[in-house]
């Protein structure tokens, strides 16, 4: 199971336990030692260490403490949980009403080296958090355009899934599309993107577009009154074309459903520890 784009922002799975009068953080990865993703959870690790906050992270590399498909229940929690802990200056509001209802569902969406989401329905309990592969569905094909991308991705790989889009990955997919003399990195393309350069510009315009057309069938199977909240490395490139015209016009394109598509709030977490925060709020919670 592929939980790339949770795994960005909290680098497997975390659960947390009261020790002595600090709090542990177990996190939880299916990665070696040797692997760049450790690194990564061994700098964020002494980060928190040298901030001398009572909170200790303990690493479990190998698939020491969870197996990969157990991860993704704490994992999500924590994300979730963050949304509650989170202070307003860590969240970026993108589209849709400034304020999102309290106690409603709400939907992360995590868009880095993959795609997936995490839905919190309330619960008499807490909240439910189901499991998903919600970037393996098959690519949204609303717009000619889009029809076109996704029959190409079929010829050459078989199946066009979401995530062959809404990924790092999927910029340079989508720049193969559009401008296949001039092959580029997904950075390359932002660059691009954000000098002018014609061809990267339909590349960051399709792939909003493909994101307003997938959000809004998540808005409406899961009906997050409580706000969409996007995360990753990806999610904060693409921030700024989250517009009425690149990505409003396909989230809202629902038939019926058009008009109510403006009750969803839209939000972008810029917060680097957002799941670690939402662990420890967690832990908060429970002892």
């Amino acid at each position: 199971m592929k939980l790339k784009a949770l795994v960005s922002a909290a680098i497997g799975a975390a659960l947390v336990s009261s020790v002595a009068s600090a709090a542990e953080l177990r996190l939880s990865h299916q990665w070696s030692t040797k692997d760049v993703r450790h690194k990564v959870a061994e700098i964020v690790a002494n980060h928190v260490k040298d901030a001398n906050v009572d909170l200790e992270i303990k690493i479990f590399p190998s698939k020491s403490l969870f197996k990969p498909k157990e991860q993704y229940k704490p994992l999500s929690r924590g994300q979730l949980d963050a949304l509650n802990v989170l202070r307003l200056e860590s969240l970026k509001h993108l589209y849709g009403p400034a304020k999102a209802k309290v106690g409603a569902t709400k939907l992360v969406c995590g868009i880095g080296t993959g795609f997936n989401i995490a839905a919190a329905y309330p619960a008499s309990k807490g909240v439910l958090v189901p499991p998903a592969e919600a970037g393996h569905v098959r690519l949204p094909v609303a717009t000619p355009i889009q029809r076109e991308l996704s029959d190409w991705i079929t010829s050459e790989r078989g199946f066009a899934s979401v995530e062959t889009v809404l990924a790092g990955n999927g910029l340079e997919t989508l720049n193969r599309f559009f401008d296949p003399e001039h092959p580029r990195s997904a950075s390359e393309v932002m660059q691009a993107a954000q000098d002018g350069q014609r061809e990267a510009r339909q590349v960051v315009t399709c792939f909003a577009s493909v994101m307003g057309s997938y959000f809004g069938d998540l808005a409406l199977a899961h009906l997050p009154l409580g706000g969409i909240y996007m995360i990753g490395g990806v999610s904060r490139a693409i921030a700024p074309y989250v517009t009425p015209e690149n990505f409003g016009a396909t989230f809202h394109d629902k038939g019926v459903f058009s008009d109510y598509m403006s009750e969803f709030p839209i939000f972008l977490v810029e917060d680097d520890f957002a799941a670690l925060k939402g662990c420890l709020g967690y832990l908060q919670q429970s002892i």
